[in-house]
């Protein structure tokens, strides 16, 4: 059953919690504004990025509900004068328990992109899977 799009700055994304959540996977840290959700950055031809312009991978996880149409955010730091920075964009599914990856093109990335953070803004839950 999908509840439908939660804001996640409404109320309602913080009672939407698993009951049993899984284990989060190690090396990952919690996205803020949803539950459950976790994520790593990471560069996107594997292992440490080599170029300060590279395109950026963003592998999420959810150890709660699956989730569809999955707005996030990164925000972080780039460029020579340290100015903030933050992109959007929809990952179509985030399936319990299966990691996902993503990537946020070069081009829409701040120089020497760094300090990342990621938040999720909205999803569809649902609660059945």
């Amino acid at each position: 059953m999908i509840l439908g799009v939660v804001s996640t700055e409404s109320h309602r994304a913080a009672e939407l919690m698993h009951p049993s959540p899984l284990p989060a996977p190690e090396g990952m840290l919690p996205c803020s504004g949803l539950r459950d959700v976790y994520y790593r950055q990471e560069a996107a031809w594997g292992g440490e990025k080599l170029l300060a312009s590279e395109t950026v991978a963003i592998a999420l996880y959810s150890t709660g509900h699956s989730l569809r149409e999955v707005t996030i955010e990164l925000s972080g730091i780039g460029g020579a004068d340290g100015r903030r920075f933050s992109v959007r964009q929809v990952v179509p599914e985030v399936p319990r328990g299966r990691e996902i990856r993503t990537e946020i093109a070069s081009y829409d990335l701040p120089d020497d992109p760094r300090q990342f953070s990621v938040s999720v803004v909205s999803a569809e839950v649902n609660v059945d899977k």
